[in-house]
């Protein structure tokens, strides 16, 4: 075909004596070109690739028609060409030309139009094959769904048969502890005005007392009707009556009344270095939340907020609690505080969270002895102030809750928490907050060894903790005692330091003595006798002179006189000296009316006598005492 334009463009530029052996009309010219671009086209329609992929030989079949219609108008472009060249006798050889080109063509295109449809054949059997295998894949995927199927049925037809017998089992126990009830009585001191009111408020806290069961078992109801007619009838006699009751189904209606659903909070606060004081009250409803698992907080404070702004309208907030049973302590006992922010990011964890006691998330974590959650709650949150607050841990850091162990902890654990209350906290004067109950929950933990109590001790005191009294009462283990005792001494505790209930160390080891379950042991009496305790202190709680008595009172009161009188010979100490100055000092009290000096006295009567002859403790303790700072 490029040969025929080239002769045909040849044939146009030369002039006509130099191609008169091959003279053709001009209508020849488009002829040709209008092959050739049929020819292109044709050219574009066939494979180009043997064997051919399955994108083209789909593309092919759906040409099929276009191809056709290129075949036919070459034909006819064919027969134009050849009865053109026919009018002229000296153009044979241009025919004879035109005549190969198209056998040529034609041999070409007959032969692409038979690799089409060997192509188109060889589709329809990959199609074939395809199809077929689709559909066995589909009948296999159908008969793995309906055997998942019948094992999803079969496995919940099996639980659902455990349940059921689950919960016959129960209603059978439920049944048979009703059958044997467990026999109250009371009995009527007095005739009451009206029954029948009675009767109605023994029959309504028995229905809010046995609310979850009403709805089950019908005999409830029967029972407590039948309970409040009784006290009905009954209420005007002064006689004995019983009546039915069951400790199972009370059992079920947990939690019982002892847990508090109202909380109430007030704080007040005085602003440093002025006399401005303001307060902070906290209100907070706690359903039980077997009945509810949403309660409300209110919080109202007078004073301005971190920013200086004052509050005019409370802020109330819906609060979520959540019970012992629920995974997220399992998250909490893991220390997993990426966890715990995941749930409160995607919303599951409320921030202001409770448990079923009332405790925020800030002060379980600290109870729990968790440095992660604790980090994340403080610092990481940006709500440290607000669990502060929440957790009463906003004035001091809270000493007897840290120290409340069951199990061996880790002391660095507590000392990062410590650091982070710290920063968050002013520990300021810990005489609130049962400090003293914090230094009890170290010294007397059975889970703990003397040198990890000296070291949660020193812990403590590190950071801020005033150094409390512990009562050596609660503790049966006399080496222990003595053990804490010392330590107690040496780490600079007081042996004249005042328990909450007003008695002194000394008094309380005379107490210990007193008991008869422990081997009398005068070793905590020498310890604090040796350390500056005064022997001469007069127990007045009362206020009342006539019935103040002096530790050796004391000592006779409790029958451990001969104990009493052994301290105080291994001091070194005088006993007739010890009892005259106690009886001098008892007498000028009750003189005084417990004043410890008069108009015209000159020393103090709770100064120790000339014959006392007290031996000094090479501590702390001891240089307290030669200072004269003796307890009045």
């Amino acid at each position: 075909m490029r040969d025929l334009q080239l002769y045909a463009s040849e044939a146009q530029r030369y002039p006509p004596e130099s191609v008169r052996n091959h003279m053709i009309s001009n209508s020849i010219v488009p002829i040709a070109r209008q092959f050739n671009e049929d020819m292109d086209a044709l050219r574009g329609l066939l494979p180009t690739q043997t064997p051919c992929p399955l994108p083209a030989r789909m593309a092919f079949v759906r040409n099929k028609k276009s191809l056709e219609g290129i075949i036919q108008r070459l034909d006819h472009r064919k027969i134009a060409a050849t009865n053109i060249i026919a009018r002229y006798n000296n153009g044979f050889h241009l025919l004879y030309l035109l005549a190969n080109l198209s056998r040529l063509d034609g041999f070409r295109l007959h032969c692409n139009i038979l690799s089409a449809a060997d192509g188109i054949k060889a589709l329809s059997v990959s199609q074939d094959a395809l199809s077929q295998t689709l559909s066995r894949r589909h009948d296999a995927l159908e008969a793995e769904l309906q055997g998942q199927k019948a094992e999803v049925v079969e496995g919940l037809q099996y639980q659902g048969s455990k349940t059921s017998l689950a919960l016959a089992s129960l209603e059978s126990r439920v049944h048979s502890q009703q059958q044997s009830l467990d026999e109250l009585s009371s009995r009527m001191s007095s005739a009451v005005a009206s029954p029948d009111v009675l009767g109605r408020m023994v029959r309504a806290e028995l229905r809010q007392q046995l609310e979850p069961l009403l709805h089950r078992f019908a005999d409830v109801s029967l029972l407590i009707d039948q309970i409040a007619l009784g006290v009905s009838k009954k209420a005007s006699e002064h006689s004995d009556f019983k009546t039915g009751g069951s400790g199972a189904i009370h059992g079920l209606s947990n939690p019982g009344s002892e847990r508090r659903v109202i909380y109430t909070w007030v704080t007040t606060y005085r602003v440093r270095g002025s006399q401005d004081g303001y307060f902070r009250f906290r209100f907070v409803f706690m359903p039980r939340s077997w009945l509810c698992s949403t309660g409300i907080s209110l919080v109202f404070s007078s004073g301005p907020d971190e920013f200086g702004h004052y509050s005019i309208c409370p802020s109330i907030l819906p609060i979520q609690i959540i019970p012992y049973s629920s995974p997220v302590w399992d998250i909490f006992e893991r220390d997993d505080a990426f966890a715990v922010r995941q749930l409160v990011e995607h919303g599951k964890l409320g921030l202001r969270a409770l448990t079923e006691f009332g405790q925020n998330l800030l002060r379980h974590a600290v109870h729990d002895n968790l440095p992660n959650i604790c980090r994340y709650l403080l610092r990481d949150s940006g709500y440290g102030t607000l669990f502060l607050d929440d957790a009463d841990m906003s004035m001091e850091i809270p000493w007897s809750l840290i120290a409340d162990r069951s199990v061996e902890d880790d002391i660095e654990s507590t000392r990062e928490i410590l650091q982070l209350l710290r920063a968050y906290s002013d520990s300021g004067d810990d005489s609130g907050n049962q400090s003293e109950w914090g230094w009890n929950n170290i010294f007397c933990s059975p889970c703990l060894s003397f040198e990890q109590k000296k070291s949660y001790g020193h812990l403590f005191l590190e950071f801020g903790a005033t150094l409390r009294l512990f009562s050596w009462i609660r503790n049966d283990d006399m080496e222990l005692n003595k053990s804490l005792l010392n330590f107690y001494l040496d780490t600079g505790g007081d042996p004249n330091q005042f328990a909450k209930t007003g008695i002194p160390p000394l008094l309380f080891a005379l107490l210990l003595l007193s008991r008869g379950d422990i081997e009398p042991d005068i070793s905590l009496v020498t310890i604090l006798i040796s350390a500056g305790a005064d022997i001469y202190y007069i127990h007045d709680p009362d206020n009342d002179p006539d019935t103040a008595r002096t530790t050796t009172d004391w000592a006779f009161a409790l029958e451990v006189e001969d104990l009493w009188e052994a301290a105080l010979e291994e001091c070194g100490l005088d006993i007739a000296s010890v009892y005259a100055e106690s009886d001098r000092r008892l007498q000028d009290h009750r003189r005084l009316r417990g004043a410890t000096r008069s108009g015209v006295d000159v020393e103090s009567i709770t100064e120790p006598g000339p014959s006392s002859e007290l031996r000094r403790r090479a501590g702390q303790a001891g240089r307290r005492c030669e200072e004269g700072w003796i307890a009045e």
